[in-house]
């Protein structure tokens, strides 16, 4: 292949002349000519073919100065250096197909900008053109314009253009751009001739089709949530066709008449289009951990009668009798036989040789799977042409897979999962919709096959104080779940991203408590330590002790509690251990001994031979391309907490044998438990402070439709406040009258897990101690109102009020008094008071 070198005459601005190409047939239109006003080596011809994504040797397409583009790598590996020259430091390298924004020119060097941020110097003969995404659109005029099999009026014409269809363009040589046709074929017409543009989000724009949902097994389950534990509203018969509302985690909200609105397992369903009939719409599928949309051929029947068997062959038994003209989709062959569905819902296997085809579609289908928490994929098989063109779109809040053409109907699948909100199948391609900028790798772009794999990135760290706290600071792309503990034996903490890669700055911090960052990759992905001046970790006993949740944890090697101390001398950080298990619950007082207030937030000191922890505590926050540590100072004064009293409004929650709604003790306990964090210096948020929903809208008759937006609502108020914790408090119920007690849950799902499970344990704890129940233990459940918040969580069952003795206490203001009291404290003990 002919390598052109790229030179700062390439971007120069050549004079526009009217000049008609020679031979070239425009239909009668002037032909406008630039010419290149750059000098060029005798050595290199008047033009130079370039595979896809080349650089462009021309000056018509660029005027003078830098304009915005971008290349990419051509070669295996080239180095970047920090300067225009082979004799500067090298400092990095990029490998081929990274795509690199240019930033300045000098002679043959470009200053580059990579994807993770860095900027360098590279050599413009070792990197090439980048025109994804950028395409030729050809003006309204009988008969378009040739389209030739090379660059230059003295090859065939190949085809001619239509009116208003853009072409991606895959190369240039001269005057002329290398296009791909919609069938595939590739050629060369006049770029004079030629408006060229960029590939914009409005492309992809199409109707969202309105869509139903049916079952595939026997019966399914409508759920007032989307999981498995959920309470049952209705039973569905496989012949039931739902309205789909949106997807969620594996669900589908749908809607039946009456109205009905509940979650079914996508497991056990299927959607389609309801603008189109069934055969002719796309099939979407869905599970836990996949995610497709699918376009299968269609045929019909040519004879006028024809047999549906069972099997594919004419052994197998009739399951029925088709009629000429009779549409099908076709699921899977074998053989000359195919499995079949039409549109009515009849279902088997044809002899091909009595069918005839309608449609093929382009793109057969587009599967997006879960590997694991930190690898997914995105699958595209069909017919292609040629390799597709993927650009990121909308800021890198979309990613475009463009295909020219889909030969199907448009599709929108509701993802909801990690970085991908949804599938978006149009006219033109794939657009996939992100909640947040990813980091991927196209790691197969074929004819048939186009493999994108997504992970996540971190492309710099910084440490700095915002108001109170200390904070690092990781920019990120992609999907990322760290998790942040102590290195046994060292005044640091560790923060490891797993399946995540790092590639940028790491700025370290000027600060008087944190000392160094450092970053360890290895095969399972990257870890930040971060080391601190002072003594930091264990402090002699007889300092200010911290009960027997954080004694258990430093007894197991617990993760690290940061926070810092101010004082006179300037700050100090101190830290303490979190549990991962609920720690020995020791022998607490009685009820009627039990302190209502927030003093004696400490457990007994712990034996003089032994360490105790200084107190603190962190929290990671995760928004869009961002993870922040932050290192919180002591105590309660300046902490945000939300409060949740479980249910309210049209939802009572648990009825006691008396008649008693839960949600009323669940709003006595939180205001009582308010007054005295706010006594404490803290600011408390209150999912709601009267006998009414968290949501503005309350229709009762309604209320199983608007559960999910409910308890979600709850969940993300704490993010939005940007809380330091979120505390659920509800009671119990059982069908047993005689089961009671007291429990706390967390949730093992929880992005903050091992704070959620640190403070489920001190408030179990508390609670034992102060109210003298039987204790149940600390426990795991995936409720709803903890897993959808990145903030620490737990949920406390504090009674049952389905219990007639217990019940009676939760009538009784001394004992929510106590209740209060002894959530309080441990909260005073989580921050280490």
């Amino acid at each position: 292949m002919d390598r052109h070198k790229l030179t700062k005459g390439d971007f120069n601005t050549g004079e526009f002349e009217r000049l008609g190409e020679k031979g070239e047939d425009t239909q009668g239109l002037p032909a406008l000519a630039r010419r290149a006003n750059s000098k060029k080596s005798p050595a290199i011809p008047s033009w130079v073919r370039f595979s896809t994504g080349l650089l462009i040797g021309a000056a018509l397409l660029w005027p003078a100065g830098v304009q915005a583009y971008s290349v990419k790598v051509s070669e295996p590996v080239v180095n970047l250096r920090a300067g225009p020259a082979i004799n500067q430091t090298k400092v990095g390298e990029a490998k081929a197909g990274t795509t690199m924004e240019v930033l300045a020119e000098q002679g043959d060097w470009l200053k580059i900008r990579l994807p993770s941020g860095q900027e360098a110097w590279v050599a413009g003969w070792l990197v090439e053109k980048d025109f994804s995404g950028e395409f030729v659109v050809t003006a309204p005029m009988a008969g378009g314009i040739n389209i030739r099999t090379g660059p230059g009026t003295n090859y065939s014409i190949l085809a001619r253009t239509e009116s208003n269809v853009s072409y991606p363009i895959l190369g240039a040589a001269g005057k002329w751009l290398k296009i791909r046709l919609a069938n595939g074929a590739e050629g060369w017409v006049a770029a004079w001739l030629t408006d060229k543009r960029t590939l914009e989000l409005k492309d992809f724009s199409t109707p969202t089709p309105p869509r139903a949902v049916v079952p595939v097994v026997a019966k399914i389950y409508l759920r007032a949530l989307p999981q498995e534990d959920s309470a049952i509203l209705a039973t569905i018969q496989s012949n039931t066709v739902l309205t789909y509302l949106e997807s969620r985690q594996g669900w589908h909200k749908v809607s039946l008449p009456g109205p009905v609105i509940g979650w079914v397992d996508g497991n056990e369903t299927k959607i389609y289009n309801r603008t189109v009939p069934f055969e002719m719409s796309p099939n979407y599928w869905l599970s836990r951990d996949t995610w497709a949309i699918r376009e299968y051929p269609i045929g019909f029947i040519k004879e006028a009668l024809v047999n549906l068997r069972q099997g594919p062959g004419t052994g197998y038994a009739l399951a029925g009798r088709l009629t000429r003209g009779t549409s099908f989709k076709i699921y899977e062959s074998a053989g000359e036989w195919y499995r079949i569905v039409t549109d009515d819902g009849r279902a088997g296997w044809l002899a091909g040789w009595l069918t005839g085809s309608k449609t093929s579609p382009r793109l057969r289908e587009a599967i997006y799977q879960r590997k694991s928490t930190f690898e997914k994929s995105l699958v595209l098989r069909g017919n292609f042409g040629g390799p597709a063109v993927i650009k990121e779109l909308d800021d890198g809040r979309a990613l475009a897979v463009y295909l020219g053409s889909t030969q199907g109907y448009p599709a929108l699948l509701d993802v909801n999962s990690e970085e991908v909100d949804a599938l978006h199948l149009t006219q033109l391609g794939l657009l996939v919709r992100l909640k947040e900028r990813a980091y991927y790798q196209v790691a197969r772009n074929t004819a048939s096959e186009i493999v994108i794999n997504f992970s996540g990135l971190v492309e710099s760290v910084s440490a700095g104080v915002v108001g109170d706290r200390r904070v690092i600071t990781f920019q990120t792309r992609g999907y990322v779940e760290p998790e942040a503990r102590v290195i046994p034996g060292q005044n640091a903490l560790s923060v490891t991203f797993p399946g995540v890669a790092f590639s940028g700055k790491l700025v370290q911090p000027k600060d008087q408590v944190i000392k160094n960052l450092v970053a360890r990759r290895d095969a399972g992905g990257v870890t930040f330590d971060l080391s601190f001046e002072g003594r930091i970790g264990w402090a002699p006993a007889g300092a200010a002790g911290t009960g027997a949740a954080q004694e258990a944890a430093a007894a197991q090697g617990g993760s690290l509690n940061a926070g810092f101390v101010p004082g006179a001398g300037g700050s100090s950080l101190s830290v303490a251990s979190g549990t991962p298990s609920r720690p020995p619950i020791p022998g607490g007082p009685s009820m009627a001994g039990s302190s209502t207030g927030l003093a004696g937030a400490q457990s007994p000191a712990a034996p003089a031979s032994g360490l105790s922890l200084s107190a603190g505590s962190y929290l990671l926050r995760r928004s869009a391309n961002q993870v922040v540590l932050e290192m919180l100072p002591r105590g309660l004064k300046g902490k945000i907490i939300l409060l949740d009293p479980g249910h309210g409004g049209p939802d009572p929650g648990a009825k006691g044998p008396t008649g008693l709604l839960e949600k009323i003790p669940n709003l006595e306990i939180a205001l009582r438990l308010k007054a005295l964090l706010e006594k404490e210096g803290a600011l408390v948020i209150m999912t709601r402070s009267t006998d009414s929903s968290s949501l503005a809208d309350n229709r009762a008759e309604y209320w199983h439709e608007r559960v999910v937006d409910e308890l979600l609502n709850r969940s993300l108020l704490a993010d939005r406040n940007r809380a330091d914790l979120l505390l659920s408090i509800h009671n119990n119920a059982n069908d047993s009258q005689d089961k009671g007690g007291t429990a706390t849950y967390f949730a093992p799902s929880s992005f903050n897990l091992d704070r959620s499970q640190y403070l489920a344990a001190l408030v179990q704890e508390e609670l034992v101690r102060g109210l003298g129940r039987q204790d149940n233990g600390v426990k795991q459940a995936e409720f709803f109102v903890l897993k959808n918040t990145t903030v620490p969580s737990a949920l406390a069952e504090v009674v049952f009020v389905s219990n007639p003795q217990e019940e009676v206490l939760l009538r009784d203001p001394v004992f929510l008094d106590r209740v209060a009291g002894s959530l309080g404290r441990a909260l005073k003990r989580y921050f280490g008071e």
